[in-house]
């Protein structure tokens, strides 16, 4: 897998297919440089004029169809410490993330006590629904919303999920059954170190499913709220299928949650 390393993009601008490693990507729509979305500035920020704009340009494959970011920010800029989103203060994100997992749970037929594994995990909203049937939980969120989760008791790894993170978890409790990933799987720029470490972390018999935006719905629903600079990649199934063959892992199902106004859940 060492000619998979393009997958793992640098800050900067991305002129190639992130996927494929082609350069067959063509413009959708520019929006200009717009601000980062989840960053909260002070009233010395606004005073002295500190908010920094990056290049904001939807692109598409042409041959996997998916959508990519030309331009892409540091990790460490977007997911800084005090990254303030939290899905746990929004009822309907909880009531969905509830429904969600009973769902999965039931559907794959996961036996309590089985090891489960959310990536980018956030104030530790899913990891709870899990807990509460039974099941042995473990978030790994590199912003400051790991510390609430562990203040109710859902051990979190404040840390980027990677081999590392992967080899970490693996040591201390063993295998994962169910690895998850809610808006995330899109967004990390290390793609190739985040599913090497999906791989090693599940068992053989182990399910990752992760729900993302749809460029499918992205493009015909018009959904030009869903395109910043968070959102790397919006995936199409076609991709999706293309990127999991290049590491013997396969799609068993997909289908459309309601969420967003369409997005695309993928196990």
């Amino acid at each position: 897998m060492e000619n998979l390393k393009f997958q793992n993009i640098k800050p900067g601008n991305l002129d190639y297919c992130q996927i494929s490693g082609k350069k067959d990507i063509i413009e959708v729509i520019d929006l200009g440089d717009q601000p980062l979305c989840d960053s909260l500035l002070t009233l010395e920020d606004i005073k002295n004029k500190n908010e920094k704009f990056y290049p904001l340009k939807l692109m598409r494959s042409k041959s996997l169809g998916h959508g990519q970011l030309s331009y892409i920010p540091k990790d460490d800029e977007l997911y800084h410490l005090e990254y303030p989103y939290r899905p746990g203060i929004t009822k309907e994100v909880v009531d969905h993330h509830k429904e969600q997992s009973d769902k999965i749970i039931k559907k794959n037929k996961i036996e309590k006590n089985s090891l489960i594994v959310d990536i980018g995990s956030n104030d530790g909203t899913l990891l709870k629904e899990y807990k509460k049937q039974g099941m042995k939980v473990v978030g790994v969120e590199p912003t400051n919303m790991a510390k609430l989760a562990n203040a109710e008791n859902l051990e979190t790894l404040q840390m980027p999920f990677n081999q590392y993170a992967a080899d970490q978890i693996k040591k201390k409790y063993g295998k994962a059954k169910l690895i998850t990933a809610t808006n995330v799987f899109a967004h990390m720029s290390t793609l190739r170190d985040v599913i090497l470490g999906i791989n090693e972390l599940l068992t053989d018999d182990g399910l990752f499913v992760f729900e993302n935006h749809y460029i499918i719905d992205i493009l015909k629903l018009n959904q030009y709220d869903s395109i910043y600079h968070e959102h790397i990649r919006s995936y199409s199934l076609t991709s999706l299928e293309y990127l999991f063959n290049l590491y013997n892992m396969k799609i068993i199902d997909a289908e459309i949650v309601e969420r967003y106004n369409g997005t695309i859940q993928v196990t």
